[in-house]
């Protein structure tokens, strides 16, 4: 739907944001979706520890709210990065991630509620800060990402990477 949108804008003269752009903005979405993949393997772990079961549900509850968190993060995401310049669509796209980040945050309090195991928390810890600096990376280059020079319009990233 976001690329069929995008097109549209393409096609009537109005996408302010060109095609590499976009696929660089969806791109970071989706690293986003990869570590979250990893934490929902890691909150699964934690979950096969637990003896109490309404703990263990507690964690794999939480685990599968990330997971649609992050499904919306990267439908939102293809949706708007067409008008990414648009200071609300620019909100819109970083309240979704606020969305991700609170998703994993329960995540964590509820692995640590539900287990006991070292190991396995530490290891959830670690996904849960991969997940957090890809949608850190993600807020930043939202809000840094789009600028104006010389009456064109250029993507930070796509900068930084040489692309």
């Amino acid at each position: 739907m976001g690329a069929a949108g995008g097109r549209l804008l393409e096609l009537a003269g109005d996408a302010e944001v060109d095609p590499r752009t976009q696929q660089a903005l969806v791109n970071m979405a989706k690293s986003v979706a990869g570590a979250t993949a990893a934490l929902v393997t890691n909150a699964r772990n934690v979950a096969a520890k637990c003896d109490d079961q309404a703990l263990q549900n507690q964690v794999i509850v939480s685990a599968k709210q990330t997971a649609l968190a992050t499904q919306a993060l990267i439908a939102c995401t293809k949706v708007l990065a067409p008008c990414i310049d648009s200071p609300l669509c620019q909100e819109q796209l970083i309240e979704a991630c606020k969305m991700v980040a609170a998703a994993v945050e329960k995540i964590v309090l509820a692995a640590q509620e539900a287990c006991g195991d070292d190991d396995a928390l530490r290891d959830l810890g670690a996904a849960a800060t991969a997940v957090t600096e890809a949608l850190n990376s993600l807020i930043e280059q939202i809000k840094e990402g789009v600028h104006t020079t010389e009456g064109s319009k250029y993507w930070r990233h796509s900068i930084k990477s040489g692309s």
